[in-house]
């Protein structure tokens, strides 16, 4: 036990302390504060971070779909002719409705 009722052992510095050193009630809510408003803070930026996630993922989507929407007419077009133009809206639209319309 410590020395007297002010000094309290400190197994960190291997030596016993005086209660003076330590916080206070006042200063250990302050700290109580803080790491609450931490909490709070990683909370916001992880949910700003799934946000963002999701915004790329529909973004990314949207992306492909035009990609197959345009993409099958002309390739249609310069292999097949008309004909090929006329698939491939068909095939690119059928695609771009499917990616747009899945999860």
């Amino acid at each position: 036990m410590g020395k007297s009722k002010n000094t309290v052992w400190n197994p960190f510095k291997r030596a016993f302390w005086t209660k003076e050193n330590l916080f206070t009630g006042k200063e250990l809510n302050n700290w109580k504060d803080i790491h609450q408003q931490w909490q709070n803070e990683r909370q916001k930026q992880e949910n700003q971070k799934n946000r963002l996630e999701m915004a790329g993922r529909k973004i990314q989507r949207a992306g492909c779909a035009l990609t197959f929407l345009l993409t099958f007419p002309i390739v249609g077009f310069a292999l097949f002719g008309l004909m090929g133009l006329v698939t491939g809206l068909m095939v690119g639209g059928i695609l771009f409705i499917a990616m747009l319309s899945g999860k």
